[in-house]
């Protein structure tokens, strides 16, 4: 029993469905949730010790460099407990269980990915996948029918009220987040750009049909148009250059494939500002006469977090204000960008740790020819968007769908490297 519980496989899987599951009962059963909450902990804390006794978690370059900026997480959160305490609404002990969920994404997720046998871990990769990928496209089509009852002027059984209250924070047609029963106050559109990337790892893995690929896609799509969230156009539009690259490189060649695309999308931005003229000379005009004010409207409010976060960081440039304080900018937990989060929480030791580890990674990718998989390419590519409108990658304490994608995906792709004579994604 103690070896089934403490197996890095079975510690990921309660990890991913812990986390889709909290997601789900956040606002509903809150007792649940913090059950989940501490049994996540205690389960990472014992497989950490159990891995240390054991020997089994080495210490390469990559581990080293992830192991640094955990220790930065703490210390610097050591050296700020008295600012955290006294920030309002936050207290030491949440600081504390964000570094153990993070130390458990890191610290099992990455090591699991990295020196698991290959088959079996793809196999179970992919079936983690399928799980999230499900879950995410539920997600949209409960999207679609909420969204119709909202219209319809609705209410929901169970005392729930109308079907915006369950379903949003915020008001629809803005920056909509899935919350309530279905998930976290992460960018629902964002969420689902990351699931329209899984889709394309799945059908890559021959774990999903082809038919049943384009048909969740286009509602996932149809899902991002619906609640007119402009990051995630962001994202599949790069998705979409990235797999028209991969498919028109077959035929024709990845250089012309990529010259073909770049040039399509010149065009693109072409057409946007001839035919979106009277919008950009609107903006402009807003922008010379209050920059700041036209700024903030256009990325929703979080250019005054980033400015803020930068000027606290300046005043403690090396370690930073500890991890999740952000008293300085008086906005609880985040700034809504990873970077700036880590630039405010761990100054520049900590962010630079995790560039360092970032770059890394992806001159491990791309030095090593063997493919990688589209589907895998695409699926960061989402994140890396959100992640510079959000708290994807490092989003713990509270964290999202992507975080744990991202570091499954990181592991994978470092395993891929390390490891020769496996076959290709």
């Amino acid at each position: 029993m103690l070896e089934f519980l403490l197996d890095r496989k079975h510690c990921i899987a309660f990890l991913v469905i812990g986390w889709l599951v909290r997601g789900m009962v956040y606002h509903v059963f809150p007792l649940f949730n913090d059950i989940l909450i501490w049994a996540t902990v205690i389960w990472i804390t014992a497989i950490l010790i159990y891995e240390i006794i054991k020997k089994r978690i080495p210490f390469d370059a990559m581990t080293v460099i992830l192991c640094g900026f955990l220790a930065v997480m703490v210390l610097t959160t050591v050296i700020n407990h008295t600012s955290i305490q006294k920030w309002e609404g936050m207290e030491l002990t949440d600081s504390i269980l964000s570094i153990i969920e993070a130390t458990g994404l890191v610290c099992i997720l990455f090591p699991a990915a990295n020196y698991e046998d290959s088959e079996s871990y793809q196999n179970y990769l992919s079936r983690l996948f399928c799980i999230v990928f499900g879950y995410v496209v539920l997600m949209a089509l409960a999207s679609v029918i909420l969204f119709t009852l909202y219209r319809m002027d609705i209410a929901l059984p169970g005392g729930f009220g109308g079907a915006d209250q369950i379903f949003t924070y915020g008001h629809l047609g803005e920056e909509t987040r899935f919350c309530g029963l279905f998930g976290y106050s992460t960018d629902g559109g964002n969420l689902c750009a990351l699931a329209a990337a899984l889709g394309i790892y799945l059908y890559e893995r021959k774990k999903l049909p082809l038919i049943l690929t384009i048909v969740c896609v286009l509602l996932l799509g149809y899902t991002i148009y619906l609640l007119d969230v402009r990051t995630s156009m962001l994202a599949l539009l790069l998705c979409a250059m990235v797999l028209g690259v991969y498919l028109l490189g077959k035929r024709i060649g990845r250089k012309k494939a990529a010259g073909i695309i770049l040039a399509a999308a010149v065009v693109l931005i072409g057409a946007v500002l001839i035919l979106k003229k009277g919008s950009i000379d609107h903006y402009l005009t807003l922008y010379r006469e209050d920059p700041r004010k036209t700024l903030s409207f256009l990325t929703t409010g979080r250019s005054k977090y980033w400015e803020a976060a930068v000027l606290g960081w300046l005043e403690k440039p090396i370690l930073g204000w500890g991890w999740l304080n952000n008293s300085y900018i008086g906005y609880y937990f985040d700034n809504h960008n990873l970077f700036f989060n880590l630039l405010l929480w761990t100054g520049a030791a900590g962010t630079g740790l995790f560039l360092l580890f970032t770059v890394l990674w992806l001159i491990q990718a791309i030095r090593k020819k063997q493919n990688q998989g589209i589907g895998m390419i695409l699926i960061l590519l989402a994140v890396f968007v959100q992640s510079m409108l959000d708290r994807a990658i490092m989003g713990s304490a509270n964290a999202g769908v992507e975080t744990m994608v991202f570091w499954l995906c990181a592991g994978w792709m470092i395993y891929r490297h390390n490891h020769e004579g496996i076959d290709k994604a």
